[in-house]
């Protein structure tokens, strides 16, 4: 008899997710009793105090979110106990918030609820307290001698510190991010993902959707950050009831390709249009026109390809056409009466963005 194992276990995601809040911000994955070394009896209140009340529910609550969390009054003599109640706590209430999230779109609307919001608010906390000095290896380094800012930081969000702590211990953005997205999945919430900006988004679970968590992570790493605000907008649009929203969906893809364009050329010093004009100011055209004059300073190739430096060309010339095409028109460029445009439209132009992020920031330099 074979055996055929699901990949929804709400149980083993529970439990799972527990583990990773107690040891938050270390791998999950060590014994407790080594993590009890570095932060036990003596500075457990003082973590909690730092971290859970003063970093996460204090920037909730300034951010308008109120998650009903229910604490236990503590006292030095069973601290460690009462944690790990009030990680149980955490963890029920966020779970519930989870099950209260809208679980489909309607007519290709996501209808972004207060505990949808709320859900994502926690998460990007989280992940915001492990993002810090991103730019130097996170907190990797701060045991190194010049690195006081850092551990006083680190001292200031977690509540102590230890110079014996071993950072490599402390989890990375994309750990967490990826341990995250795993028990979402066993939790049977497969269609909602954390992406590499660490905010949880309503993605889906189709090859599509694929592409766009790994366009989300490619920008990202990149730092394209004008790229990602821009593709936000469109989704945001698309699930609003304002009027005539397709046709400003087509109004963000558009910005959404200049964007790219314009921060792929600044990436590489290319302040100037072939027009003569600042990059900063240019139009479709006229970036993706310099982008084009300038495929070898922007891209590399592997000694193996054949061809690619054509193939880059036509694919940056054909996004003129397609996206700048249908947002000028769609987009009621400069008319009174817009026309109708269909959400496949938006969703088209949409896709085609994706892959053009897919294809060509890989083989950035």
């Amino acid at each position: 008899m074979k055996e055929k194992i699901s990949e929804i276990n709400p149980t083993k995601a529970l439990n799972k997710l527990v583990r990773i809040l107690r040891f938050f911000p270390f791998n999950p994955d060590l014994y407790e009793s080594d993590i009890e070394r570095f932060r036990n009896i003596y500075t457990i209140s003082d973590f909690w105090n730092a971290f859970w009340v003063r970093f996460v529910i204090d920037r909730l609550e300034k951010a308008g979110y109120l998650i009903p969390f229910v604490f236990k009054r503590r006292n030095s003599r069973n601290t460690l106990r009462i944690f790990s109640g009030d990680i149980l706590s955490i963890t029920d209430a966020i779970t519930k918030l989870l099950d209260k999230c809208e679980k489909k779109p309607k007519k290709d609307i996501y209808p972004a609820n207060n505990e949808y919001l709320s859900f994502r608010e926690f998460f990007r906390i989280l992940i915001a307290a492990l993002s810090v000095n991103q730019e130097n290896g996170y907190w990797s380094n701060m045991n190194n001698r010049d690195h006081s800012g850092l551990r006083n930081l680190f001292r200031k969000t977690f509540g102590f510190y230890n110079p014996h702590l071993p950072t490599k211990w402390i989890l990375t953005p994309d750990d967490f991010i990826k341990r995250i997205n795993e028990i979402l999945k066993e939790l049977g919430f497969g269609y909602f993902s954390v992406l590499a900006d660490g905010i949880f988004r309503y993605i889906g679970v189709t090859a599509e959707a694929e592409e766009k968590k790994r366009a989300y992570s490619l920008l990202v790493h990149k730092k394209y950050d004008n790229v990602i605000e821009c593709l936000d907008s469109i989704d945001d649009t698309k699930n609003s009831d304002i009027e005539n929203k397709e046709n400003i969906c087509l109004v963000s893809c558009r910005h959404a390709l200049e964007s790219f364009y314009k921060r792929l050329l600044l990436n590489h010093g290319i302040n100037t249009l072939y027009d003569g004009k600042p990059t900063e100011k240019g139009t479709i055209n006229s970036v993706a026109e310099t982008v084009r004059k300038n495929i070898g300073a922007i891209f590399s190739f592997p000694s193996y390809s054949k061809n690619m430096e054509t193939g880059f060309n036509k694919l940056i010339e054909a996004s003129k056409n397609i996206v700048s095409g249908l947002a000028d028109d769609g987009g009621a460029h400069g008319k009174s009466k817009p026309p109708k445009v269909h959400i496949e439209t938006v969703k088209a132009a949409e896709s085609f963005i994706i892959l053009l992020i897919n294809t060509t920031l890989p083989f950035e330099k």
